[in-house]
Parts: C-alpha cells; structure tokens; sequence
C-alpha cells in the first residue's frame, strides 16, 4: 500500500487501527479585553466616574482596535465603599472599538447610578467580540445610512432593552 499510494495512508491507517498516537493540541483561550482601576481614595462625582470609565475605554478599545476586533457589550463594574458591586452594562448593534461610543451609551446607566459614600474601583470589560471589517465610507453614501441606523438602534437598545427593538428587513 505504501509504495502504490504513498507513506500517508499507511500513517492514516495506523492512527485509525490506534497504532499510533494522535496528539492533540489543544486550542488556547480568547483573550479578554478588559481594564480596571483601583484609586487609593473613593470618587463620588459623576465628572470622575466619567474620567475614569473614559481612561478605561480608552485602553479596552485600544486593545480591541490593535486586535482588529470589536465587542457588541461592555460591562462596567463599580465597587462602592458602602453598596458593593453595581454592574452596568451597554450594548451595541454592531461590533464596537471606539471610547467615544462606549462613554455615550454608559452616560445614561451612569446618570442612574447612586454613591453616597463613594466608589474606589472600577473594571471595564468587553463580551461578545468579533472581528470588525473596516468599510470605505466616501465612496458610498449606504455605509454612512447603515452607521446611521446602526447609532439609532444602539441607543434605542440600551435605553428600552435589545429584545423590544426591531428592524425592517
């Protein structure tokens, strides 16, 4: 058999008969796009709460945008002095890797969110990361439509749940 089809099918038999050993890699773990930050001292302005979730966007979305990757959910976990844990989340209808969005759709989680004693650490991290394809929006007025809408439902999402907003096909 060797000589008529080759060195591979007599390999490929042997594995099949298991008289040889098939090794096996396993495959590695995602990375995780995530941030945090702990301050030595409790914030409990809105101004600094928002300073901080924009230097951790910054570094998520830097990372995420190095990766060619971009997270349709963050999730942003305060940890106040008197409360715990309060988890905030924002979705996107596409995938997302720009701080600038991230900030827009946790403006109003945050505006929700009440510290009376303060909050001393916070973590940022994306869930649900794709690979983005970067679209040339000069040559075609539909790319810029599509962001448009796009915008829309990610804002109308996050304010009224993802499961109540449809789109026309």
């Amino acid at each position: 058999l060797a000589r008529r089809f080759g060195l591979s099918l007599t390999g490929a038999l042997a594995a099949a008969l298991g008289q040889t050993t098939d090794p096996v890699t396993p495959a590695s773990a995602d990375p995780i796009h995530a941030a945090r930050m702990t301050l030595p001292d409790p914030v409990g302005l809105l101004s600094d709460i928002e300073a901080v979730l924009q230097r951790l966007a910054s570094s998520v979305c830097g990372r995420l945008e190095q990766d060619r990757k971009g997270a349709r959910a963050f999730t942003l976990t305060v940890r106040c002095v008197d409360t715990g844990d309060h988890h905030l989340s924002a979705g996107f209808a596409r995938p997302c890797f720009d701080a600038k969005a991230v900030l827009q759709q946790f403006a109003h989680p945050l505006s929700k969110l009440r510290i009376e004693f303060g909050a001393d650490g916070f973590r940022l991290a994306a869930s649900h990361v794709e690979p983005v394809r970067h679209r040339q929006a000069e040559i075609d007025d539909r790319v810029r439509e599509n962001a448009g809408v796009a915008q829309l439902l990610t804002t109308l999402g996050n304010r009224i749940g993802f499961d109540h907003v449809r789109a026309f096909a």
